[in-house]
């Protein structure tokens, strides 16, 4: 059956998880559950044992269509998405968590030195832990993600801060118990293909990626106001950081834009740079 009224219109979980079905039937595969734009509807559906079924474009990559329970979802109207805009949305997402991504890192070394002084830092590892959390999840759907021509990674060069901020994440007494690698490997491009499925898609991410870079700023200004040898010797480090960084790219016959643009090995350096400079 088809109805005109339903095409271009949005699925959106109805208050909580929705799974997207390989056909439109309960005993089918789930494809992919979605705890917010479940997929961009066809205006083709089925009944089946009572209920309606609405045919979705797929999010998952592999399938063109699935399917999802009427009484999962809720119907919007979405506006049409122009490239330019999605694409805008993903790189500000994306260069939000970079910035983050570093401010964690800084933060997480000034928790260190801060404790081995005797320094009460536990409330700020917690805040650090849960927000690297929101940032990993966000990166691996963007991993994960169908829609885009194109995801590039780089690697953030604060290798250096790298085991302060695994031991935070890996710290079982601290928050949410996860088991992961920390996250140097970042997103750094990733050029859309679909352009209102991916805005919609990634709306609400791309508004946690904001407010958890401003979470990750007060950190790392609360932190570097405790003590102030210990700010001095990470401002050091840091510097010299990027003094290899930069290094290591001149010596591979990159320039230092190549190295940026394809993220070979700086990801967040702009704002070391910045913060170091700042600081001094």
């Amino acid at each position: 059956m088809y109805d005109i009224n339903l095409v271009n219109k949005g699925a959106f979980a109805d208050g909580s998880t929705v799974s997207v079905w390989s056909s439109a039937s309960g005993s089918a595969s789930i494809l992919y559950t979605a705890d917010d734009f479940a997929g961009i509807l066809t205006g083709n559906y089925s009944t089946s044992l009572g209920a309606k079924w609405y045919q979705l474009l797929s999010l998952d990559g592999a399938n063109v269509y699935g399917y999802v329970r009427e009484d999962t979802v809720i119907i919007k109207t979405v506006n049409p998405i122009t490239t330019s805009t999605a694409q805008g949305t993903i790189n500000q997402m994306i260069d939000n968590d970079k910035q983050t991504l570093t401010n964690l890192l800084i933060a997480a070394e000034y928790c260190k030195r801060l404790q081995a002084k005797g320094y009460n830092v536990s409330s700020q590892k917690a805040q650090i832990k849960k927000t690297y959390l929101s940032l990993y999840n966000r990166n691996k759907k963007l991993t994960d993600a169908p829609g885009f021509s194109d995801k590039q990674k780089g690697k953030s060069n604060l290798t250096g801060f790298a085991p302060a901020l695994q031991n935070i994440v890996n710290d079982s007494s601290i928050g949410i118990v996860i088991s992961t690698a920390v996250l140097i490997t970042i997103i750094v491009v990733a050029l859309v293909a679909g352009a209102t499925a991916v805005y919609y898609a990634f709306y609400i991410d791309a508004k946690n990626a904001s407010k958890d870079l401003q979470v990750s700023e007060n950190l790392k200004k609360a932190l570097e106001n405790v003590d102030a040898a210990t700010r001095e010797t990470i401002i050091k480090e840091l510097q010299e950081q990027i003094n290899d960084a930069y290094n290591s790219g001149k010596f591979s016959g990159l320039n230092w834009f190549d190295i940026l643009k394809y993220g070979a090995v700086v990801v967040g350096t702009f704002f070391v740079i910045k913060y170091v400079r700042e600081n001094l």
